[in-house]
């Protein structure tokens, strides 16, 4: 144990007006109301016992203890005084509040008085000296209502404070607060009444601000930092911008009114009446809410013994905040009795699910309630439908509506926007009785997103002469429907307005023009703008990251991904997107499995479609259905853009059944849904499956876009279905009116190469020559390709295949056509002069390569490489080489 007198300078000034004040404590608890104190008889007593016990001098431990169990001695109310381990903190703990090397274990003295059953829980915390006057004067009278609790924190008495080192008031109240959350768990409370007295009320009010979840009441009794009278201490208690007001109920008292003051608490802070306690739970939910922790704001819900529609708003406030409208419906289901404002987050939460089919049931349910008519659930309902692209619901709803302003005509305008109607967008802004800065904002969204970027300037421009100035949100479309254009001219003046109008300091805009300069392969411009910024966000440095991912520099994204300060979900997922785009699979796969090592890191849709192609890269099968069954778990299989992702993964790692079992559990499947599964078929030489699917696809009139297309020739190609082929092209062009690109070009081709059909392949290829002229490069390279097929015009191949090894000398396709082509005629000659010919120019041909998945790791065989080889790799060659072995010598015995 040590002296009060081993705490620093930061304690010293308290203490001092402790002293000052303690005279005057003690003399108000004396003259307390008959009602609050013992009977005279004790009052005897106490007088006798208070003067030694509370003189402020020097002295030891020993001499407090002593003089506290004279104290204890006079209260008639049974007690049980015990020692609170709050741990030992060895050196390397990570509890805050510790700040010594010392081990030594630490203690809270801590006496508990009987009390009726289930009477509510009173903390009381003295402060200095004369305080605990109070406290021992009043413990009889408040046992007779209440658990009594006292602790004495300070160091007095039974409790232990070694090596106290704090150097200032933050470290001092840390100290102090934590070593309190670090008793009350040890006890195992919550939901208490916390009484603090001089001191004490000081140590109480700044753990109900930190803590209000545990905190009925707050009760201040001649509280250091107060006027003994005063009657409006949330005003000191607001200083640091929190309101305890909106937490819980606070009371500021003299010790005159000390009795009163728990009666009062008694009444409302009871079990029988847990009013306090619910409007503190409900405060709570709402904190946490803020903070995006809905789990915590579910779990303070859960215990609460009852509900109002306060708390349930809350609790559906929370879940939208945390980025979960499924939740938030569940919870608004349950709703006894909803009103305008939990219709409104239900609508919220609708529209960020983006499912209308909820939304019209919400709607529904709305005209049922009578609580369609309030103009906030009017502006949701048409915000609802315009997040979910039903342009129609949402203007039949804004009509609906008996009162306008300004939200509404914005929410209807962004209906038409995202359902990407916007001559009718136009005519709506050109109505509008009144045009802000956002209607501005949302028709230059528009036009960006539909590529009109030409459109965008002439608004902007038709804006500034309004007389409104830009502001950051248009700064940020704007870049963005710039970076859609051939150059970046216009993205630079944009650049100069930013800077011009002191906007370019905001991160937002610094983003946008960090992806503006990425687009265009400008990283030097783009990592200036990154190192100019004074507040580096999230973003931020994932737009860095990305902009290296795209032009391949892969570890400088590592080197900038582990160097950002935070890491979000979309960090995480752009470096595991990157790498996978960029044919590291592999590393893909293992940054994804350290991902999921992190507590609070989930992965999103966005984040199993990425990772799922990089196992799709990597041939990765058991990767793959790893993931898949991950995303089951995770309530993501229900998403259509990790569905079509599971579909390429399983076709392209070979397991078609697996593909087309993902497909057929898809009920709302898009045109993505429908050609992956068709590529599926096709590369894995399912010809007739994919016409077949063709078909039921044109049944459930999905119209086919040019993949489709060109998935359905690659099929024909490789099958040799040359009519079904024919006709498909020609139906391409004549009844979707197509026009063939490359890519139709080369399929057809190599069709024809097939069939030995060479007049036909140079008719197509004469038909279409403005094609051929803009591509007249790999249009000769799948024609050069399909010469080396013998029954196709050789003397055509020899000419292409000359003319490619003349303007591409460097590149090995042109001599390795021209070789094949030379070899299947028979021409050795020939063939030798070509393969010298690239030993001339230094060309060499790139090797062939196989691999296998073996236990989950695949192994990949280069053609003619034999180094780095692991151990079962060279047993695998040595067992090769014995069996090429004894063919040779069976083969002699048998000529012999």
């Amino acid at each position: 144990m040590r002296r009060v007198a081993a705490a620093r300078t930061t304690t010293r000034r308290m203490a001092a007006e402790e002293m000052r004040r303690a005279s005057a404590a003690t003399a108000a608890a004396a003259t307390a109301e008959a009602a609050a104190a013992p009977s005279a008889a004790a009052g005897s007593r106490w007088a006798r016992v208070w003067p030694p016990a509370l003189r402020w001098i020097p002295t030891s431990t020993d001499q407090i203890i002593a003089a506290e169990k004279r104290l204890l001695s006079v209260v008639k109310t049974k007690y049980v005084q015990e020692r609170v381990n709050i741990g030992s903190a060895p050196p390397g703990s990570t509890v805050r509040w510790f700040r010594s090397s010392s081990d030594e274990p630490r203690f809270i003295n801590t006496v508990t008085f009987d009390s009726k059953e289930n009477a509510p829980t009173l903390v009381m915390v003295h402060g200095y000296a004369a305080s605990q006057g109070f406290f021992f004067r009043n413990f009889d009278a408040l046992a007779n209502r209440f658990r009594v609790i006292a602790i004495d924190q300070l160091g007095w008495g039974g409790s232990s404070r070694p090596d106290f080192t704090c150097k200032s008031t933050e470290e001092t109240e840390a100290w102090f607060i934590d070593s309190f959350e670090e008793w009350r768990k040890a006890k195992n409370l919550s939901n208490f009444i916390l009484l603090g007295h001089s001191f004490g009320g000081y140590v109480a009010a700044k753990y109900a601000l930190q803590h209000p979840e545990h905190v009925q009441h707050l009760i201040l009794v001649g509280p250091a930092g107060f006027s003994s009278e005063t009657e409006h201490s949330s005003e000191w208690l607001t200083k640091s911008g929190i309101n305890i007001a909106d937490r819980l109920p606070l009371m500021s008292l003299n010790p005159r009114a000390a009795g009163r003051a728990a009666a009062r608490a008694a009444e409302h802070g009871g079990r029988s009446r847990p009013f306090a306690g619910l409007t503190a739970a409900t405060s709570r939910i709402a904190s946490l809410g803020r903070t995006g922790d809905a789990a915590a704001a579910r779990a303070v819900f859960d215990a609460m013994p009852r509900h109002d529609i306060v708390a349930w708003n809350a609790m559906l406030t929370a879940y939208t905040r945390a980025g979960r409208p499924r939740d938030a419906l569940v919870l608004f289901a349950r709703t006894p009795k909803p009103d305008a404002f939990s219709a409104t987050a239900a609508l919220a939460a609708a529209g960020d699910l983006r499912c209308p089919t909820a939304g019209a049931q919400l709607h529904a349910r709305l005209l049922r309630l009578g609580l369609r008519a309030p103009l906030p659930v009017g502006n949701a309902l048409v915000a609802m439908y315009a997040s979910c692209a039903r342009a129609d619901d949402a203007a039949r709803a804004f009509r609906e509506m008996c009162e306008r302003n300004v939200v509404s005509w914005c929410s209807l305008l962004h209906a038409y926007v995202s359902s990407g109607r916007m001559i009718l967008a136009h005519e709506l802004f050109d109505e509008m009785p009144t045009r802000s800065s956002v209607a501005w904002n949302t028709l230059l969204m528009g036009y960006s997103r539909s590529g009109n970027a030409n459109q965008c300037l002439m608004l902007f421009n038709k804006m500034r002469a309004s007389g409104l100035t830009c502001d950051d949100a248009t700064l940020c479309i704007l870049v963005d429907a710039y970076t859609q254009l051939p150059h970046p001219y216009t993205g630079f003046a944009i650049h100069k307005i930013a800077v011009q109008s002191g906007l370019g300091n905001i991160p937002q805009v610094s983003n946008s023009l960090i992806s503006l300069y990425t687009k265009f392969n400008l990283l030097d411009d783009a990592v200036r703008i990154f190192e100019s910024m004074e507040i580096r966000t999230i973003v931020s440095w994932t737009s860095l990251i990305d902009a290296h991912m795209k032009l391949g520099h892969t570890d400088k994204a590592a080197a900038l991904f582990q160097k950002a300060p935070e890491k979000n979900v979309i960090s995480w997922t752009a470096m595991i997107g990157g790498l996978a785009k960029n044919g590291n699979a592999d590393e893909a796969l293992t940054l994804f499995v350290e991902m999921l090592a992190h507590e609070h890191i989930y992965p999103d849709d966005f984040t199993f479609g990425v990772v799922l192609h990089a196992c799709a890269t990597a041939a990765s099968l058991e990767s793959g259905k790893m993931i898949h069954s991950r995303v089951f778990h995770s309530g993501f299989a229900r998403y259509l853009y990790v569905t079509n992702s599971l579909i390429d993964m399983y076709a392209k790692c070979g397991d078609v059944g697996g593909a087309s079992n993902v497909f057929n559990g898809i009920i709302d499947k898009d045109l993505i849904s429908w050609n992956t599964m068709l590529f599926g078929f096709a590369i894995n030489g399912w010809a007739n499956e994919t016409l077949l699917l063709y078909e039921s696809m044109k049944s459930h009139d999905v119209c086919p876009d040019e993949v489709t297309f060109a998935v359905l020739l690659t099929a024909c190609s490789h099958a040799g279905l040359l009519e079904q082929g024919n006709n498909i092209f020609e139906s391409m062009v004549s009844a979707y009116g197509i026009q063939p690109k490359l890519e139709h070009l080369a399929c057809v081709l190599d069709m024809y190469a097939r069939s030995g059909d060479a007049a036909k392949a140079i008719e197509m290829l004469n038909r279409h020559s403005e094609t051929v002229e803009m591509h007249g490069s790999d249009i000769n390279d799948a024609l050069l390709s399909a010469c080396s097929l013998e029954r196709l015009n050789v003397i055509l191949g020899r000419k292409i295949g000359d003319d490619k090894v003349a303007s591409r000398p460097a590149e090995d396709a042109g001599y390795v056509m021209l070789s094949n082509l030379f070899c299947t005629t028979g021409q050795w000659n020939e063939a030798e002069q070509v393969r010298g010919a690239m030993a001339e120019h230094g060309v060499k041909k790139s090797p062939g390569c196989s691999w296998i998945e073996v236990k989950g790791a695949v192994k990949v065989f280069v053609s003619g490489a034999h180094q780095d080889l692991d151990r079962t790799a060279g047993s695998l060659c040595d067992l090769i080489r014995l069996l090429d072995g004894e063919l040779r010598n069976t083969s002699m015995q048998c000529d012999l």
